[in-house]
């Protein structure tokens, strides 16, 4: 993105009542009023922050549902974007462990400059390269990487799916925004049990699961009993 459609995209934010905090190339850091964002040009929004609410009520609520399956959750996050989801799971659950994993070392520096991002451990890291050679194991892996508007391509072949089963633990779920389709990952995802998540939410995004063992009536069960947000429950109720 060059300097004139940079100025450009800055232009279009403030006549729509933004601020601009900060900016590295066509990453944008932007406040208006209560509300932080992380935005790559107009396309594409990374992360949401309401300094008055954990939940922005869009799709990054549904990822925080998640951990609350586990008695002490240890959760790898691959995507950092402001940390709108580590922010929601240190809140949530306060023996939750979290590392996240992010390859842009400008996206992680503007992230700890201007959001807050809970009890995450930051690594800057390739996340298809993480997952492949780490001994760690987890619980819950939360899969919302970006190149622009879409998954990096390392993310979408069977070998990542392969190495993610590999470091969950025995009832692990490897959570995904966005397959197009849930159709991929049932292709991809051998020996896992997958169902899908059509957001009620603001964005529409829809959430793809990878279960070891959890079936769709486990997870919407369980979810269902939480001391959560009503949308998120609400949303779950729909998994299949």
């Amino acid at each position: 993105m060059g300097s004139l459609t940079n100025a450009l995209v800055r232009f279009v934010y403030m006549v729509n009542g933004w601020r601009v905090l900060d900016q590295r190339g066509s990453i944008l850091v932007l406040r208006k009023r209560n509300i932080t964002m992380m935005c790559h040009g107009l396309g594409t929004i990374y992360s949401i922050s309401n300094n008055d609410d954990y939940y922005t009520n869009n799709y990054w609520d549904l990822f925080s549902a998640l951990p609350g399956l586990y008695e002490a959750p240890k959760v790898l996050m691959i995507g950092l974007g402001g940390g709108t989801i580590s922010r929601q799971i240190s809140a949530l659950y306060e023996n939750a462990e979290l590392d996240v994993i992010e390859i842009d070392k400008e996206i992680a520096e503007l992230a700890s400059i201007h959001f807050d991002m809970g009890r995450a451990r930051v690594i800057v890291a390739d996340g298809s390269e993480f997952v492949k050679k780490t001994d760690s194991r987890y619980d819950l892996i939360i899969l919302d990487a970006f190149k622009g508007s879409k998954i990096p391509e390392e993310f979408t072949r069977g070998e990542f799916f392969a190495n993610a089963y590999r470091i969950l633990s025995k009832e692990g779920i490897l959570a995904i925004n966005s397959m197009d389709s849930v159709n991929p990952a049932k292709t991809l995802a051998s020996g896992f049990k997958v169902y899908s998540l059509k957001s009620m939410l603001a964005s529409g995004n829809s959430i793809t699961i990878c279960s070891k063992r959890k079936d769709a009536g486990q997870v919407k069960s369980r979810i269902a009993e939480m001391k959560i947000s009503d949308n998120v429950k609400k949303a779950y109720a729909f998994l299949e």
